[in-house]
């Protein structure tokens, strides 16, 4: 089957035609500790939804929902090379607040390492 965008039944913005809802439904909606029908949880304990078709998905269709949430913040698409960084080191907390983005791997670990360094 072909994907195609269609529209959200919740909002009625665009959406992908294998997602249950729009981005913007998924991460308002979205409860933290709770799982929706359509996620799943990976085993590095990264949220990701179905969207085949995206630029980011993995073979399997599925995208990890906070390089979705840095997209949408940026308005514009994500490289495979920028790193998305928890801000609080909870992967599941996804709102753009707690997301920073790196340019590559090495700046997001140097910020680990700095975090390691300060904390002793």
């Amino acid at each position: 089957m072909p994907v195609h965008k269609i529209t959200c039944p919740e909002c009625g913005q665009p959406m992908w035609s294998d997602s249950k809802r729009c981005l913007q439904c998924f991460l308002t909606k979205h409860h933290p500790r709770r799982g929706l029908i359509g996620e799943i949880v990976d085993a590095q304990g990264y949220v990701l939804i179905k969207m085949s078709g995206h630029h980011l998905a993995r073979r399997d269709g599925y995208v990890r929902v906070h390089r979705l949430a840095m997209e949408k913040k940026l308005g514009r698409r994500l490289t495979r090379e920028e790193v998305v960084h928890h801000i609080d080191g909870d992967k599941r907390n996804n709102r753009e607040d707690n997301l920073a983005l790196f340019p590559n791997q090495g700046e997001h670990m140097e910020t680990h390492h700095q975090t390691m360094v300060n904390s002793f």
